[in-house]
């Protein structure tokens, strides 16, 4: 076996609904039995990702019963339990509620944070700047690594500079 013949199973494998991939670290598993990952994040079913995308040294599997479900979309029908849509609770979703203003005084208008993570609590971290995103419409992130060792260039293209470049995030150094 080869590691492009590996590659290109996954690939497969995960185009055809066999299992999910994603790459970074181990998802923790939810109390629900369904993986903590950014539903984005996961290959499942078409397209096939090309070989080139899969990482074997950070990859993850994960049986199709454990990827988390994508949140239904706005004036999608609401799922009822053990039954197949279309009668009582199926229907618009209704707008989430608008939060109330609470008189504190003069608000911050800049929020900056600086801080040190690992890889867990990056996971942790980048929910909270998320819901900062929400509150201000969008952040701006400065990321700044040092290693001791150097960084491994094809591991820092594939799995730092392109996903950031396929994001549109920034711009592609090549």
């Amino acid at each position: 076996m080869s590691a492009n013949a590996i590659r290109k199973g996954i690939a497969e494998g995960a185009a055809n609904g066999a299992f999910g991939y994603t790459a970074g670290s181990v998802p923790s598993l939810g109390p629900d039995g369904k993986y903590q990952v950014i539903i984005n994040k996961i290959r499942f079913g078409p397209p096939q990702a090309s070989d080139d995308e899969i990482d074997l040294e950070t990859g993850f599997l994960m049986m199709p019963q454990a990827i988390p479900e994508p949140a239904p979309q706005p004036g999608e029908p609401l799922p009822v339990p053990g039954g197949s849509g279309g009668g009582p609770g199926t229907g618009p979703i209704p707008p989430e509620p608008t939060p109330q203003e609470l008189p504190l005084g003069s608000k911050e208008k800049i929020v900056e944070l600086t801080f040190t993570a690992d890889r867990n609590q990056l996971f942790t971290a980048w929910n909270a700047v998320a819901n900062l995103a929400d509150l201000a419409g969008s952040v701006t992130v400065t990321v700044k690594a040092e290693s001791e060792k150097g960084f491994d260039q094809s591991k820092l293209r594939n799995g730092v500079l392109e996903p950031l470049e396929e994001a549109d995030l920034i711009e592609d150094k090549k």
